[in-house]
Order: structure tokens, then C-alpha cells, then sequence
């Protein structure tokens, strides 16, 4: 105990509620910087993407001396513009570019949530191993008072020295349960400042209670399904991904077309530098039409992307199955986690009432020795069991409530 309380007093104490430690993580966390970048990437994408429709201008200009036979000067400039009219690989990679941005965004939003659940179940578990430390040192207090009641009574003749022998053995066993309470605050503490983002030694200390189990608008699990199947990030970007390679495969197809653009040109050629607008004008050409790209000899190359193409298609297919299927059994492990939590805090209330009344008239009676010590250890025992029993299923439910949220893309 003492060492414990030498590091709460030497260690600077941060108290956060459940939005401040959620403002905090939002600032200084790596995971909420790297969604930032992971939204901007998909941006960037779409950008690149648009830009490829844009018409591509070019401008050039030489100049020639020759000496034989004569002494010749020449002067050439030309400018150009060249604008597509049909590509599939074009058009395939805007709407690839426009999937990208979709993939990217919901990437970011699912790194998002997972760092908001993160935090919940960081403070929630934090919260409840103070709790826990409360109760191993309300524990360590009632084994002190019945050692030194034993220890009275041994002086006096009343008890034997196995019975306060028992007594200085629970009064011990009570301390290492409270170093183990020590140990586990300790290490959720630095579990949870990693998560926010904090790298200074500072103990950081929830001031939000939880003093009963938290609501699920769900009553059935079917309905919960539909929503998380819309709504899931992760779910939408493997159909993302599902999407951009099934374009990759109509791309590969469609490559069979030929390629068109239009393109316009003028060309200037004289024996001197224009000197106005109207001197290009007097001996310049301008030439202008359609091109068209045929790919006769890519075929086999044609084929062979077309087969990889509809592979990896397809994989994409099914690895779009295989998520639905993993994201049904932790959907299904969090609802039933949620339902257990709650029913068992139901009973662990109405057990910790019991056990409340039982340690009073338990502890009573053996002030008047009309009970056995082992009978009062027990007693002492199930005490502490039932107040952790009771601590960690109101915990349970807001750590599953937070995992079904961000199931659900909250």
C-alpha cells in the first residue's frame, strides 16, 4: 500500500471524463493523424483521376542555320492540343479514381471508429480496475480488523493459535490481492495513455461513474445484423475493393476497343522569328482530325489480363464473403457478451445486497463467537467476490456496447 501511495503522490494525476480522453486521443493519437493522411490519399486519387480527362496542350519551337549551299535561317514553332474521346483505361481509372476515394474515406472512418472504441474500452477498464483496487483495499481493511480482533481475543484466551494464525493468513493473502489490484491498475493505466497518445508518466484518473449497466436499443439480433451489414467501414471498403477489381476486369475487356482522340494543330515554318500574332497567321498551317488506335498485335497480352483480371474478381468476391462471415460471429460474440453482462449484473446485484447482509450479521456474530473465523473468512471472502462480480458486469456492458457500436460505424 505504501508503494502504491508513493506513486500516486509522485506521479502527476490527469482527470478526464469519457469526452475528454475522446478530445485527447482525437488530437495527439498516431491511429486518429494516420485516418487524417488516409482520407487525404483518397482525395488525392480522385484528383489524379479527374485530371486524366483534362485535354493535353503542347507547344515546341526550333531553330535551324544552315550553310550549305547556302546560308539558310529557319524557324519553327508548333502547338498542339489533344483531347480523348474514347479510352476505356482512361475512363476505367476515373471511376477507379472516384472507388479509391470511397475505399480510402471509409478506411479512415473505420481507423476512426476503431480508435473511439478503443478508447471506451480503455476507459471503461480503467474505471473498473479502480474500482477493483477499491474493493481489494476495503478487502485488506476488514482482514486487519479481524486480525487485530483475533489477536485481542488470542491474548485473551478466547481463541486458539491456529484460529489467529488463520487470521494473520488472510489478513496476508488480502495484501497480495491488493498488489495484484496495484499491478493491473498500474498496467491498464499505461495501456490506456498509449491509446490517447500520452508519453509522459502521468496517472490518468476517470472521473466518469458507472453506477449501472448502459441501454441497447437492439432487442433482437437480426435487426442489429441489417444495420451493421449497411453501415460497417470495414465491410464497405473489402466491397470496395470488390468493386475497383471488377472495373480492373471490365477494363481489361473493354481494351479490345479501339482508342480515339481528337487533335488539333498549328505549325508555323518560315526564314524568321514571328513578330506578332499576325506573322505566325501568315505562314502557319493548321492540321486537325481523329485518331484512332487499334490493338492488333496486344492480343494475347489482351487475354491474359482479361483472365487475371476476372481471378482476381473473383477472389475479391469472396473475400467480400469471408468478411460478412467473421463480421456475423464478432457481431453475434458482442450481442451475446451484451446480453450475458447484462443478466449476470442482475444477479450480481441482487448477490451483492446478500453478501452485504450476511458479512453484517456474520461479523456480529462472531463478536459474540457464535461463529466460527473460517466461517467469517468466508464470509469476508464472498464479499469481495460479489462487489467485483458487481463492478465488472456493469463494465462489461459499456465495453460490449462500444464494440457493437463501432460494429455498427458509429
Amino acid at each position: 500500500m505504501l508503494i502504491f501511495t508513493f506513486f500516486l503522490i509522485m506521479t502527476d494525476t490527469l482527470k478526464l471524463s469519457l469526452d475528454d480522453a475522446l478530445k485527447v486521443a482525437m488530437e495527439k493519437s498516431p491511429t486518429r493523424i494516420e485516418a487524417v493522411l488516409d482520407a487525404r490519399t483518397g482525395t488525392s486519387k480522385l484528383v489524379r483521376g479527374l485530371t486524366t480527362l483534362l485535354p493535353t496542350i503542347s507547344a515546341s519551337g526550333t531553330y535551324t542555320l544552315t550553310n550549305e549551299p547556302i546560308k539558310t535561317r529557319t524557324w519553327t514553332g508548333s502547338i498542339g492540343l489533344n483531347q480523348v474521346v474514347f479510352n476505356v483505361d482512361i475512363f476505367g481509372n476515373v471511376v477507379q479514381a472516384k472507388l479509391y476515394n470511397d475505399f480510402y474515406h471509409q478506411k479512415a472512418r473505420d481507423e476512426t471508429n476503431n480508435l473511439i472504441y478503443n478508447i471506451k474500452s480503455g476507459y471503461f477498464n480503467l474505471t473498473k480496475f479502480y474500482n477493483l483496487y477499491d474493493i481489494a483495499q476495503s478487502s485488506l481493511q476488514r482482514a486487519t480488523e479481524s486480525y487485530n480482533l483475533m489477536q485481542e481475543k488470542f491474548r485473551l484466551g478466547q481463541i486458539s493459535k491456529v484460529d489467529l494464525l488463520r487470521s494473520e493468513a488472510f489478513k496476508t493473502q488480502s495484501s497480495i490481492d491488493l498488489l495484484t489490484a496495484e499491478k493491473n491498475l498500474k498496467i491498464t493505466n499505461e495501456d490506456f495513455k498509449g491509446q490517447l497518445g500520452i508519453d509522459k508518466d502521468v496517472l490518468i484518473k476517470p472521473i466518469t461513474e458507472l453506477t449501472e449497466p448502459t441501454v441497447l436499443e437492439y432487442r433482437d439480433f437480426e435487426s442489429l445484423w441489417d444495420e451493421v451489414t449497411e453501415n460497417n467501414p470495414s465491410l464497405n471498403v473489402t466491397r470496395k475493393t470488390e468493386k475497383i477489381a471488377k472495373i480492373s476486369f471490365i477494363q481489361a475487356i473493354g481494351k479490345i476497343l479501339p482508342e480515339v482522340s481528337y487533335y488539333i494543330s498549328n505549325n508555323y515554318y518560315d526564314t524568321e522569328i514571328p513578330k506578332s500574332l499576325k506573322d505566325w497567321q501568315d505562314h502557319d498551317e493548321t492540321n486537325y482530325g481523329l485518331s484512332f488506335s487499334f490493338p492488333i498485335f496486344e492480343l494475347k497480352s489482351l487475354i491474359h489480363n482479361i483472365y487475371d483480371a476476372k481471378l482476381d474478381a473473383r477472389k475479391a468476391t469472396v473475400q467480400v464473403k469471408k468478411s460478412e462471415i467473421a463480421l456475423r460471429k464478432s457481431v453475434m460474440n458482442a450481442f451475446l457478451s451484451f446480453q450475458e453482462a447484462k443478466e449476470l449484473y442482475n444477479f450480481a446485484q441482487k448477490n451483492l445486497q446478500l453478501n452485504q447482509e450476511l458479512y453484517e450479521l456474520a461479523k456480529e456474530q462472531s463478536r459474540l463467537g457464535a461463529l466460527s473465523i473460517l466461517d467469517l473468512f468466508d464470509v469476508e471472502l464472498k464479499l469481495a467476490q460479489a462487489q467485483t462480480t458487481y463492478i465488472s458486469s456493469i463494465a462489461d456492458t459499456y465495453t460490449s456496447k462500444a464494440l457493437l457500436d463501432y460494429l455498427l460505424g458509429r
